[in-house]
């Protein structure tokens, strides 16, 4: 899947020998990960990119499957306030192997979103649902 990222302007700063960065959906400053890097990349290109209003994004929410808490890393939202995008971030020296797909596969049987992409911020993968199949992104429109 190919997605051009742009040029974003975000924001960075260290704090007792940590780099953090500012969530422009959170809204709040956190501790500056690899994951955390290709988190922030994705949401300014949600944001700046595709014009998606950060009140239609939410960022590492938890919810169940089985009974059990699982955590997110970014979902958007219809106007419905239905799942659309579903992003799993991952750091950029994780590949996407089958293990990775297979847990994104799961969040999104839970979730219900139209398209699920994986991510290490230099490889994507993204299926979209339509007439209850996957099909696989090639780009994100």
């Amino acid at each position: 899947m190919i997605v051009i990222f742009g040029q974003y302007n975000i924001n960075l700063e260290y704090r007792d020998n940590k780099k953090f960065v500012y969530d422009i959906v959170r809204m709040k400053w956190v501790v500056c990960t690899p994951e955390e890097e290709v988190r922030q990349l994705w949401l300014h290109y949600l944001v700046y990119d595709k014009k998606i209003s950060t009140s239609k994004i939410a960022v590492e929410k938890g919810f169940y499957i089985n009974e059990r808490m699982k955590r997110f890393d970014i979902c958007t939202f219809n106007t419905s306030a239905i799942p659309h995008i579903l992003i799993e971030c991952k750091a950029p020296n994780q590949k996407l192997d089958t293990k990775v797909i297979e847990q994104l596969s799961r969040y999104n049987l839970a979730l219900g979103a139209q398209i699920f992409i994986v991510t290490n911020g230099l490889e994507h993968t993204g299926m979209e649902i339509r007439d209850n199949r996957a099909y696989e992104l090639t780009s994100i429109y």
